[in-house]
């Protein structure tokens, strides 16, 4: 996965890089519009794999329709049990 055309080693090796030299992105790159650039395919990234993660946890925790149905059968015959008159 690239940022910015750039890798994630590649970036990490820029920003200890910028640390070291306390010189900011901009100069180090040369070009202004790389930083944002790279931040926003970052953030786009991060976005995605939120979307996935939630996803995941969605699927994890949906029951098939055939429980949900057989759940929703059981808890009917039980409040008829509990309650009589409603029949």
């Amino acid at each position: 996965m690239k940022y910015g055309g750039y890798t994630a080693p590649q970036l990490r090796s820029i920003v200890k890089q910028s640390r070291q030299s306390e010189e900011g992105l901009d100069s180090i790159f040369g070009d202004g519009a790389v930083a944002p650039t790279i931040i926003r395919d970052l953030l786009n990234h991060l976005r995605d794999l939120k979307g996935k993660s939630a996803d995941a946890a969605l699927k994890s925790t949906a029951k098939p329709a055939s429980k949900q149905k057989a759940t929703k059968q059981k808890r009917t015959k039980k409040v008829v049990a509990r309650f009589p008159s409603f029949t």
